[in-house]
């Protein structure tokens, strides 16, 4: 194991990335009916794998505040970057599955809503229904970046700010697992983005400070360990809800920990998850309600022929829509209209 992998400094953390990959085809799974075979072989269940949109949260902080750290940034330019690799594929996923995901009842505002995946800001549903999380995904992050992306914030205020988002991610954990309404209610969910979200602003604050200094030949282990404490407290949450007390700062491990280490969740197996994470995360239920109309409920439900058809099919349909629609789109907030046409002359030439 090493202190600092080539991944990390050409700017992609390659374990964390592998991570989420696996954690976003277990949300797959765990729709396709994973409790259920955990229910009949282990006699746990239902674990609440909301706990790996989290993760995502976290993920997504820590990358994006990398990205701007040390430079100045402008909150148009950067909404346009997300824009571009948000939007597009869930437009498409909208677009493509639009036959099972509205019932022609939808009114005007209810399509601007999904669109613009504002619909869950305003405690509204989004047709599909994974795709809440993009919607604080997009928005919070502009309105972090507009407040925490100086290089000037003081180690009080980094330390003040982490302490407080830690305090909301930590209740957040316990009502999301305990399923209760104890503390947040409807608002749950903008706890855990912003909770999330932030933490992940901050830890990178506290990483680019060099407090976490990290135990090179132990980052990959411990990394290890941290994610399988992971998959424990969710399944273990189920009967014990307190677990979600300590789900932030595994979370928070994970990012200091994974970021410096480079074992088999860097293989290209896990990167190939890591780069279908979105697309898998965003049409699997689509698949799913495809299914559902073409088979039946009560088929579906006992049939590992088309459980295993679905898991195919929405591999497919992501990678598809990766190559078409994510990649490129990506390709455009990276280097612009003017840069790729400038390639294309270059390598013509």
């Amino acid at each position: 194991m090493i202190a600092k992998s080539e991944m990390q400094d050409s700017g992609h953390f390659s374990d964390l990335d592998g991570v989420r990959g696996l954690l976003a085809f277990t949300v797959m799974l765990f729709h396709y009916g994973l409790n259920t075979i955990l229910a009949r072989t282990i006699g746990i269940g239902p674990p609440v794998w909301d706990s790996c949109v989290d993760f995502f949260f976290v993920l997504s902080g820590f990358v994006i505040c990398k990205s701007i750290s040390g430079r100045a940034v402008s909150v148009r330019h950067f909404s346009a970057k997300r824009i571009l690799r948000l939007f597009p594929l869930h437009i498409a996923v909208l677009i493509l599955f639009s036959p099972v995901l509205f019932d022609g009842e939808e009114g005007a505002i209810d399509l601007i809503l999904n669109i613009s995946a504002i619909a869950p800001l305003v405690l509204q549903k989004m047709e599909n229904f994974p795709a809440w999380s993009m919607g604080f995904e997009f928005y919070l992050p502009i309105i972090f970046v507009a407040l925490f992306s100086r290089r000037g914030l003081s180690t009080p205020v980094v330390a003040g700010v982490t302490a407080i988002l830690f305090v909301i991610a930590t209740a957040a954990s316990y009502e999301m697992l305990a399923r209760n309404t104890l503390f947040f209610g409807p608002f749950l969910d903008f706890a855990r983005a912003i909770a999330g979200l932030g933490l992940g602003f901050m830890a990178w604050k506290i990483y680019e400070r060099g407090v976490f200094v990290g135990f090179p030949r132990w980052n990959g282990p411990i990394f290890i360990l941290i994610i399988l404490s992971f998959f424990g407290l969710v399944m273990g949450s189920v009967r014990f809800p307190l677990l979600g007390f300590f789900l932030p700062l595994l979370l928070l491990a994970a990012m200091f920990f994974g970021s410096r280490s480079h074992t088999f969740f860097s293989s290209w197996l896990f990167q190939w998850a890591g780069r279908l994470s979105f697309g898998v995360y965003m049409v699997h239920i689509p698949v799913l309600l495809v299914f559902t109309r073409v088979v039946g409920p009560v088929t579906l439900d006992g049939s590992i022929i088309f459980k295993g058809a679905m898991i195919v099919v929405s591999v497919v349909v992501a990678l598809a829509l990766h190559i078409l629609i994510e990649r490129p789109a990506m390709r455009i907030g990276r280097d612009g209209f003017l840069g790729i046409i400038a390639q294309r002359k270059y390598f013509q030439d």
